[in-house]
């Protein structure tokens, strides 16, 4: 099969006049072909057996992967937006890039192009190309016409730049991952420019909360005013080591919209999605525009006692299953929550990822969903409280905390409505129920936002 002359220019300047050979060889080679695709400006597009086999690319939605495996097309074109499901995600966490037997299970093949493609994307953000393409002409220089090890590589990469050396060392041999907190999103007016034209500051303080290094950089999407549609202004992606915070800001020239943290590999797994408070455009702050990022002192605030689906504490009860079962048991409780996908209308509960819906998290950012019906499946969030007394109780909904979706579930279906919710609240013997009608975000029949669990002094 031919390819084009942009793809065999690129391998011709690196994969075809040097692989990797030892422990951790597909893996590494997986990666030097990726970052040399960078290099050629190609599209990286792959398409293991398994996937033409069966139509299940990965990341793509099930009436996709019936389409593929009808027209033998299964490829996958990464984007920055398109992830793997949730349940390889899971899976990848236990591995190291280059402790994947690629060989012995599809699975394992899955995991390596998932981790390798996101390594890629975060090294080509730290160096981007022209220092790609130093790192890609010193492995020429170096191992040209013979073969190199995992330990070559990153020494290669390591001296090209040398602030790569603690995250390239980390991510291709360990299996530990960064895991990113964010505060709250600050936005308001500043002074308009020389020329008169308005300025906005978005700024945002990120820690990397584990002992291990990472990466990250912001997104704000401004709302265009001249003709629909959106802009992106990006703060660049910077190193985040262990145990430390960055500011990161960004001036746009119209309101922001919304605001996402990315970090690649991390155990906050997809693009996050931030609400962004609404601005005052008659209020004008006279601080000096800040772009970029910089070092802070900041730390999380203690939100208190909560219980995230992702937590213990939560638990669910799916509807009994009716009609035609082709074939499929009744649920289990030792089986994953499936995840959502907003083209099929599935019963029962599904865990939604999708990055354009924000949710909340400690790490990871995800909600659960079921379909609106006579109350037979449940969720339940469950919490020891330390001492007697009052407490107050939030629930968030994750379209109310995001200007312009306040009655919508977010992500990619916004045709979608909140209901009422019909919530027991218990303690001991006390049984309260409330029905909580989510889209005016207050309890029905009532005028106060419901008592959201802190101690009440």
């Amino acid at each position: 099969m031919a390819c084009p002359p942009v793809a065999g220019a690129a391998r011709n300047i690196g994969p075809y006049l040097t692989s990797a050979s030892g422990d951790g060889a597909i893996a590494a080679n997986y990666l030097f072909e990726s970052l040399t695709s960078s290099v050629g400006r190609e599209r990286r597009t792959v398409a293991p057996a398994h996937w033409l086999q069966i139509g299940l690319a990965p990341g793509l939605s099930l009436p996709v992967r019936a389409l593929n495996r009808l027209m033998g097309t299964a490829t996958f074109s990464f984007g920055w937006y398109q992830f793997f499901g949730m349940e390889l995600e899971d899976r990848s966490a236990e591995f190291s890039f280059t402790g994947v037997d690629a060989r012995a299970t599809t699975k394992g093949v899955d995991i390596l192009i998932h981790k390798g493609n996101l390594i890629a994307g975060a090294v080509l953000s730290l160096m981007e190309r022209t220092e790609v393409a130093d790192f890609v002409a010193l492995m020429r220089e170096r191992h040209g016409g013979g073969t190199f090890t995992v330990g070559e590589f990153i020494a290669a990469m390591s001296e090209t730049d040398p602030a790569m050396a603690p995250y390239i060392g980390h991510f291709m041999r360990e299996d530990t991952l960064p895991g990113f907190l964010v505060s709250d999103v600050q936005a308001f007016r500043l002074k308009d420019d020389d020329n008169g034209a308005p300025r906005y500051q978005v700024a945002i303080h990120v820690r990397n909360n584990e002992p291990v290094p990472g990466v990250a950089g912001i997104a704000v999407r401004e709302m265009l005013t001249d003709r629909p549609g959106g802009r992106y202004h990006r703060a660049p992606f910077v190193h985040m080591p262990g145990d430390s915070s960055r500011e990161f800001g960004v001036v746009t020239n119209a309101p922001p919209a919304d605001l996402r943290l990315e970090t690649y590999l991390s155990q906050n797994a997809r693009v996050t999605r931030l609400a962004v408070p609404r601005v005052d455009p008659e209020a004008i702050v006279t601080e000096e525009p800040f772009f970029g990022a910089r070092p802070s002192t900041w730390r999380p605030p203690d939100l208190g006692i909560v219980v995230d689906d992702l937590d213990p504490g939560y638990s669910y009860v799916s509807p009994a299953r009716r009609g035609f079962p082709f074939g499929l048991g009744p649920e289990k409780d030792d089986v994953q929550m499936p995840e959502y996908n907003y083209l099929v209308r599935a019963p029962g509960w599904h865990r939604h990822g999708d990055p354009l819906t924000i949710g909340w998290g400690r790490y990871r950012r995800t909600l659960t969903r079921i379909l609106a019906g006579t109350g037979e499946g449940k969720a339940t969030f469950a919490a020891e409280l330390p001492s007697k007394g009052a407490w107050r109780l939030y629930y968030h909904l994750p379209g109310a905390s995001a200007g312009g979706y306040a009655t919508t579930a977010g992500g990619r279906n916004p045709s979608e409505r909140f209901g009422t919710y019909n919530l027991d609240i218990v303690a001991d013997d006390l049984r309260i129920p409330v029905a909580y009608d989510a889209r005016t975000r207050y309890p029905a029949g009532t005028t106060s936002a419901p008592s959201p669990c802190r101690p009440v002094r």
